[in-house]
């Protein structure tokens, strides 16, 4: 059982943006994309998440083609955190998180629901803000918030396939304390089987919490595999175009 991008292309307005991208995470791995700017990273996970569709190659979640996944038996098995929130209007935090729960309306009960969103605010830290409006927050704040709500809406594993948790620079806006604090948490949560795959350019994180990396560079994945044997100084150097080789 896997989410996977075959051969991923994609070209729009007349640029290609990703050319032979191949990216796979399964149940139990946490996964880093990383990558300089521009390498195609939020585009590929665009495909993986189903928001997008490849000019050409297949996305598959658990076997099947992502595009023909029912919308509600998607968004029961699969939340994103994008880079950028859309979410303009004056919800309280809770409420915020509770959106979460929509894709299972009909199969937990209203106190299930509620129990999930406080334990997801509680992993998140943010509980202390429950009653706030989300507009009032800090940028880390309202992404720990949105990262809740994602929690939230993959908690419980389905009855058929896996739970994958999608998330574009989940730790650009967070300072030390959270970043580190969300990193055990996600790497947690792939022990317990969840699927995480995140694009992340810390690549020191990367090395001290991810099970796997994939490396991409000018829209296409070079190479896949442990962060130990592919985050050395030169790999590193030549997937960034450093003059010297990187030292951590």
């Amino acid at each position: 059982m896997t989410l996977r991008l075959s051969d991923g292309h994609v070209v729009r307005g007349g640029a290609t943006l990703l050319h032979e991208a191949n990216i796979t995470v399964t149940p139990g791995q946490f996964v880093a994309i990383c990558g300089p700017n521009g390498a195609g990273k939020s585009t590929a996970l665009s495909l993986l998440d189903g928001s997008a569709q490849p000019t050409d190659g297949l996305v598959t979640l658990d076997g099947e083609p992502i595009a023909k996944v029912q919308r509600k038996a998607l968004a029961q098995r699969r939340a994103v955190v994008p880079q950028r929130h859309q979410l303009s209007f004056p919800f309280l935090v809770h409420e915020v998180v509770a959106m979460g729960r929509a894709p299972h309306e009909g199969r937990t009960s209203p106190a299930e629901n509620d129990a999930i969103c406080q334990q997801a605010m509680e992993w998140l830290g943010v509980t202390p803000y429950a009653e706030r409006n989300y507009l009032t927050l800090s940028g880390g704040e309202r992404q720990r918030v949105m990262i809740a709500r994602a929690l939230a809406q993959v908690w419980e594993a389905p009855a058929e396939g896996h739970r994958y948790l999608l998330l574009d620079e989940p730790t650009a806006a967070l300072d030390l304390k959270h970043q580190i604090a969300l990193m055990k948490l996600l790497a947690r949560l792939a022990n317990e089987g969840w699927a995480v795959l995140a694009v992340l350019h810390d690549l020191a994180l990367v090395r001290r919490w991810c099970t796997d990396v994939v490396l991409m560079k000018k829209g296409t994945t070079v190479d896949s595999g442990s962060p130990e044997n592919l985050l050395n100084p030169e790999n590193v150097a030549e997937i960034f175009d450093l003059d010297e080789p990187y030292q951590f």
